[in-house]
């Protein structure tokens, strides 16, 4: 296939380049290791104490474009909050 590149792909094979290795120019520097599953990291878990747990199941619980839907109708009130008047009017209390 004519102009295919990206991931995985080979030059076709020519005279010239017979033999030869394709090298990726991507150079991939080796993983981390994670810490065991079992470890406790507590900062991860003084986060987790304020996670409301209720929202993420919900949000679970909803089909792909319910929360494309979603996050759409979170932008534009971000949107619409950003370009609010920055004054807010006095209020006369009695």
């Amino acid at each position: 296939m004519a102009g295919v590149t990206g991931e995985g792909y080979r030059p076709p094979m020519t005279a010239s380049n017979k033999g030869e290795i394709f090298q990726s120019p991507v150079r991939r520097e080796p993983r981390e290791e994670l810490p065991p599953a079992d470890t406790v990291d507590p900062v991860i878990e003084a986060f987790k104490r304020d996670v409301d747990r209720t929202l993420l199941r919900q949000n679970l619980g909803r089909t792909l474009d319910q929360r494309i839907a979603q996050a759409a109708a979170a932008a534009q009130a971000v949107d619409r909050w950003r370009h609010a008047p920055k004054v807010i009017p006095a209020i006369d209390h009695p």
